[in-house]
């Protein structure tokens, strides 16, 4: 039910690599598109597989021991798996991140046993399983602040085209004007290009008009909170999506992401170690574990001039914040990161000032 738009390159690629790779995941954080993307890619395979194209939901299991049981029933075989064997056919797995271990095995076998099946994954996470290649799943194109001059540079990228095409949806005869470019740029900006963000914020447009949608952002978890009815549960607000995720997190992991959020800027592993490190975190496994978050999709790593840099998604950030708050260790973390980034200031002038006295000696 979701429109499809911005993904015809990555639709195209699985398309054309699917029945010769066999096994792909689509990885990406909460409200991406992946389920949109495979649904599409599914759909534009069906006439290639002489015995069909399956959907497999995983959200509705929580024990790995169902998961075979699950598959047998969705796909309607009367025996096992081993009924696939014969099989001409691509199944789909949507949602396999708190099933990993189970999911590997299972692929693995499937895909040693079935030589004409092909699987496409979904996960905030690789499966890790022989043979996977991973595609991750890039956010919306958001527009620069360079082209808001100009309505058809701004609709040419494909945030601001769901935007639209989602609003036309709730508001007969919604037109982009010249005039709307730029709280319609910074919404879909603050949203992080996130599909799912976007569909949930333009289901509000009738009662809180353009202006109202950006006013909203700062609060942006109860403003996402009008999706669709027939979605599923984690589907139907922003926040559920992040619930989905944050509940399967350990208490660590939970703990770590929690006190990162007071960083609103990307940062290295040295300034979370600074910030964030106690005797529950020590400074040797924060490394480790901001390593597995970004593995879950919950951080992005950006490589530059050799050293690793991390950041938040707006949306993700905004919760987990919401979770250190409710800790009530919110303060305590911000006055560290001040004192940090104080330090840092500090250090960095003090670099510069002896740069200087060394190039010019005698300048007094």
């Amino acid at each position: 039910l979701t429109p499809v738009i911005g993904r015809d390159p990555v639709v195209g690629s699985l398309v054309r690599q699917l029945p010769v790779r066999r096994f792909m995941t689509l990885v990406g954080p909460a409200g991406i598109g992946k389920t949109t993307v495979a649904l599409r890619v599914a759909e534009l395979l069906l006439q290639h597989y002489r015995d069909g194209v399956w959907f497999v939901d995983l959200a509705s299991i929580d024990d790995p021991a169902q998961l075979v049981e699950h598959v047998r029933h969705s796909l309607e075989l009367d025996a096992g798996l081993e009924a696939l064997a014969t099989r001409h056919a691509l199944l789909v797995l949507d949602n396999c991140e708190h099933l990993l271990e189970r999911c590997q095995t299972v692929v693995e076998q499937l895909l040693a046993s079935a030589p004409r099946l092909s699987i496409l994954a979904t996960s905030r996470e690789p499966l890790q399983a022989a043979g996977e290649t991973v595609h991750g799943l890039a956010a919306l194109s958001v527009p620069p602040a360079s082209s808001l001059h100009s309505v058809a540079e701004v609709m040419s990228h494909s945030a601001v085209q769901l935007f639209v095409s989602c609003a036309r949806a709730r508001q007969q005869g919604f037109a982009l004007r010249e005039q709307d470019l730029r709280a319609v740029r910074e919404i879909c900006r603050r949203l992080d290009g996130l599909p799912l963000a976007i569909e949930l914020a333009t289901a509000q447009i009738d009662a809180l008009a353009l202006v109202g949608l950006q006013a909203q952002l700062d609060n942006c978890f109860q403003l996402l909170t009008q999706g669709r009815r027939t979605a599923v549960a984690r589907h139907q607000t922003l926040k559920s999506a992040l619930d989905w995720s944050y509940q399967r997190l350990s208490p660590l992991e939970q703990t770590l992401l929690q006190r990162l959020a007071v960083f609103d800027m990307a940062f290295t592993v040295q300034a979370a170690i600074d910030v964030i490190s106690c005797a529950v975190l020590r400074p040797e496994c924060v490394a480790e574990v901001m390593a597995q978050l970004a593995r879950k999709s919950l951080l992005a790593v950006e490589q530059g001039q050799g050293t690793a840099h991390y950041r938040f998604l707006d949306t993700t950030r905004a919760y987990a914040l919401q979770k250190l708050e409710h800790s009530g260790q919110l303060r305590v973390f911000e006055r560290r990161h001040a004192h940090a980034i104080g330090k840092a200031r500090w250090l960095s002038v003090r670099h510069l000032s002896l740069q200087l006295i060394e190039q010019f000696p005698d300048a007094g």
